[in-house]
């Protein structure tokens, strides 16, 4: 069994989430509601998921997507 830190990184990054747009807090709440249900269907506890969420799920989605969204933008490039 993968550990949950790689297990979470790798459902983020299927889901692509850094589309979702910032501080719409219900839409991370949904997929947080997601992720712990796929983390129970994988083998994953609900207390393991958020201890891994340093305590929050939607928090910690939330931070990872402006965390994505800032660094796609730092990389883009303009062109004119």
């Amino acid at each position: 069994m993968m550990i949950i830190d790689d297990w979470i990184e790798d459902r983020l990054e299927e889901r692509r989430f850094a589309a979702l747009p910032a501080g719409e807090e219900h839409d991370f709440a949904i997929l947080a509601g997601v992720l712990r249900a796929e983390a129970d269907a994988a083998g994953y506890s609900v207390e393991s998921l958020v201890e891994a969420c340093d305590g929050d799920i939607v928090a910690y989605i939330m931070s990872r997507q402006l965390t994505s969204v800032a660094a796609e933008g730092a990389g883009a490039e303009l062109t004119l």
